[in-house]
């Protein structure tokens, strides 16, 4: 954390709906940190007993524990410490340290440096930075983010309220050429655009590819990690939430509440429906028709994949007890 981050006091933290108080003190606190590297006046998350045990040795006198722990606190004496208990550890992070972010906010704003086309439509409220390049007939709505590097193509559309973090392409022409019999490549015009709608982020070095003829379009609330490609006439459903590496090929169609870990491959031509999970390094390689839990490639439902993945160590010793039987059995094996 970092040394200057704002001060706050543990009655601010009382009015956040995350929290709710176990053992009140009223302190100043001076910094949000670890339980290992916490300082007597600092406010520390705890979600395991370890780490609970490390915030009472350091003696922190501000701890924030999932509901779950609560039981645990008879193992210590918390006369001296503020104690906030929470259901959801990320719903508290997500509260808390907006209290504390020191980090500057983006003001309505177009950097002198960027080039906005004047064909372009921007709402009220919108950050533009430094070296992006917004092109004709792009439509950006009220309180957008565009941070510094970025090119959104001609005719894209950005909802409010979205982000898009540095170096990410939006709109560049979706991958598609026609290929004669003497392998010469003769591009397909890709006459689309990319729509994102309302409150999604998109984040750096990403790129989301316009359509060949209708729109490749991002449904709101959707948010993108680092280094992830979306190709041409995709639909990724809302509220997905994508982690980095994710590839997605042109034509395919993601349901509502899609999750993606790391690495996960997707097919071209592909439908997912909704509320799917994907482990990381899944390949779909086709439809998936049942919400639930994916892993491998092709991807299967998650405890076979699990089952599949254990089996593979097995694989040079069940190898060697076949050729024994083989022997035995006189069996001749082909290499």
């Amino acid at each position: 954390m970092t040394a200057d981050q704002k001060k706050q006091s543990t009655a601010q933290l009382k009015n956040l709906k995350s929290l709710t108080v176990v053992h009140w003190i009223d302190l100043e606190l001076g910094r949000v940190s670890t339980p290992d590297s916490a300082g007597a006046h600092d406010l520390t998350f705890a979600n395991d007993e370890k780490l609970l045990t490390t915030a009472f040795k350091n003696k922190v006198r501000c701890v924030i524990i999932l509901e779950k722990m609560k039981p645990l606190l008879e193992k210590f004496d918390v006369t001296s410490t503020a104690i906030f208990m929470t259901t959801q550890m990320s719903w508290a992070l997500s509260e808390v340290l907006a209290l504390f972010d020191t980090h500057p906010k983006r003001v309505a704003s177009i950097h002198p440096t960027a080039i906005v086309s004047n064909k372009a439509v921007i709402g009220k409220d919108v950050h533009i930075g430094a070296y992006t390049v917004v092109e004709d007939f792009c439509k950006i709505e009220d309180n957008v983010v565009i941070e510094n590097h970025v090119h959104i193509a001609a005719y894209s559309e950005i909802g409010s309220r979205s982000v898009i973090h540095p170096f990410t392409t939006i709109g560049k022409p979706g991958f598609g050429f026609h290929t004669n019999k003497n392998f010469e490549h003769t591009r397909i015009p890709q006459i689309g655009k990319v729509v994102i709608e309302s409150d999604c982020e998109i984040g750096a070095h990403c790129s989301i590819d316009r359509a060949a003829i209708l729109e490749t379009r991002i449904k709101r609330g959707t948010k993108f990690d680092n280094f992830c490609h979306v190709a041409h006439n995709c639909e990724i459903g809302e509220n997905s939430i994508i982690t980095a590496g994710f590839i997605v090929a042109g034509s395919t169609k993601i349901g509502k509440n899609f999750m993606a870990a790391g690495g996960v491959h997707v097919n071209t031509h592909v439908n997912i429906t909704d509320n799917v999970i994907c482990s990381g390094r899944t390949g779909v390689a086709s439809d998936i028709t049942e919400s639930g839990t994916y892993g491998g490639y092709p991807a299967i439902p998650i405890k076979e994949s699990l089952r599949v993945m254990s089996t593979l160590v097995l694989l040079p010793k069940i190898r060697k007890q076949l050729a024994a039987i083989s022997k035995h059995i006189g069996l001749k094996v082909e290499d």
